[in-house]
């Protein structure tokens, strides 16, 4: 998604995506709506979402992610809207949210 600065809305949802690698948000700085929710990601790496600081609503529900680590959602201050239900989520760690 490099130079593409003027995406603000980006649809990968119902696929069958499992992995998202560190890095793959850079380009798109003026996200404000990521969908990715319906498809198979089992885990979110800690920097996956940096630099998306602009972004207003995540959509990951409907995966099968298991846990959350402690930074995945930080610097996502402009975030009002996300939706986590029907993934596999067993524990939600202290602090997960506080980037929010």
């Amino acid at each position: 998604f490099d130079g593409l600065t003027g995406l603000q809305e980006l649809g990968l949802n119902n696929n069958q995506l499992t992995t998202l690698p560190d890095g793959v948000f850079d380009g798109p700085t003026g996200l404000s709506f990521l969908y990715l929710n319906n498809n198979q990601l089992t885990t979110l790496s800690d920097g996956v979402f940096d630099g998306l600081t602009g972004l207003s609503t995540l959509l990951l529900s409907d995966n099968q992610l298991t846990t959350l680590s402690d930074g995945v959602f930080d610097g996502l201050t402009g975030l009002s809207t996300l939706h986590l239900y029907a993934n596999q989520l067993t524990t939600l760690r202290d602090g997960v949210f506080d980037g929010l």
